[in-house]
């Protein structure tokens, strides 16, 4: 589950409170009300970025959070997409399997989706997709009796 971005307040106590009134980590973290892990990671940054309590003067909250937060660390990844249309095609001829398309999709893109994660994808793709059996004849050719 991803998680939820901290307020820039909290950031701000957590900083005060570690490098301003040298409290530990853990005790940031309670008064700042996140979690461990959280103060610890914003305190970690924080070193890396040369900060350190009080702030230098005039940072808005949007410059802290660019400071501490770079935009290369977002965390996320982007994967080639395969084309779906193709997966399907080949998932519904006679011996083919989920595992089989997924490893013919990693020797192409070795930094692709998990299998599990392929899956996912194919089955939400095969929900958006409406499937739909056309029938062209000409009128007057066929007749649609309605028995109810």
């Amino acid at each position: 589950m991803p998680r939820q971005p901290v307020p820039i307040q909290h950031i701000r106590s957590i900083l005060r409170f570690h490098f301003g009134e040298g409290y530990s980590i853990r005790k940031t973290a309670e008064y700042s009300r996140v979690s461990f892990s959280t103060a610890r990671d914003y305190i970690q940054r924080a070193k890396q970025a040369g900060l350190s309590w009080p702030l230098p003067e005039g940072i808005t909250g949007a410059e802290l959070k660019e400071r501490l937060l770079p935009a290369s660390s977002s965390g996320t990844r982007h994967h080639p997409a395969p084309d779906w249309a193709e997966v399907h095609q080949n998932y519904s001829c006679k011996g083919q399997t989920m595992k089989l398309i997924h490893e013919r999709y990693l020797q192409e893109h070795p930094d692709g989706y998990s299998y599990t994660r392929f899956c996912e994808l194919y089955r939400a793709w095969c929900n958006r997709t409406k499937v739909v059996m056309r029938q062209p004849y000409v009128p007057e050719e066929r007749w649609f009796p309605d028995f109810a």
